[in-house]
């Protein structure tokens, strides 16, 4: 395709009830079916507080790694080439050893299978936000400029407020169960979450497509 320009056609195509939200912000509604939610559900409510510490600076670590060959966070950090999210370091659990997260996985290769210059990253990691906890706005390619969409699915709405947004739109969203939000990752779509309110956590799981061998071919 093109530019790589994902366009609703593309996604009608591929067999999916979708909204166009926003010019190239996507709704793709059950992209993951309420029996696949709930078994979500279940690994969540499966870990302990210990699990949930461990994953997110390993994450930090792994992609320092791979675009600086460095892991010494602190000076990445002060150098301004790795960010660290405030109020994240115990929100994120890996799911790579879950049989479903390789059937989304798989689901994911095929939505994107007419872009051979991208590939998917992979689903991999549930997220989690505490009530009163806001996720700031950000840009997703900030830090890693081979990330070309954010693509990030839903699988719990009782949790109050918590509303994904995007800056430059003024667009305020709460994604249905199910729901898979696909947008750029670039200044234009700068998004955040506001705070969860009293009640139960807000869960998504974030996944990135990528630019094809980008640091293969030595660009950092």
């Amino acid at each position: 395709m093109e530019d790589n320009i994902i366009t609703l056609e593309y996604l009608q195509s591929k067999g999916y009830d979708v909204d166009e939200i926003s010019p190239r912000i996507f709704a793709i509604k059950k992209f993951i079916t309420d029996e696949e939610s709930a078994e979500f559900r279940e690994i969540v409510a499966s870990k302990t507080e210990e699990q949930w510490t461990e994953h997110y600076m390993n994450g930090v670590r792994m992609l320092a790694k791979l675009r600086w060959d460095r892991d010494d966070i602190e000076n990445l950090v002060a150098e301004g080439k790795v960010e660290i999210t405030e109020n994240w370091a115990d929100k994120a659990i890996a799911i790579h050893e879950y049989p479903i997260t390789g059937i989304i996985n798989n689901r994911l290769s095929e939505l994107f299978d007419g872009f051979p210059e991208l590939q998917g990253n992979t689903v991999g990691t549930i997220q989690r936000q505490y009530t009163g906890v806001p996720l700031g706005k950000h840009v997703d390619n900030h830090t890693d400029p081979s990330l070309v969409y954010a693509a990030v699915i839903y699988f719990n709405d009782d949790y109050t407020d918590g509303e994904l947004y995007f800056t430059n739109q003024n667009l305020y969203l709460r994604p249905e169960i199910g729901t898979m939000m696909l947008f750029p990752t670039g200044a234009e779509w700068e998004h955040g979450v506001t705070a969860p309110g009293e009640g139960p956590m807000r869960y998504a799981m974030p996944s990135f497509i990528s630019k094809r061998g980008f640091y293969g071919r030595g660009q950092r």
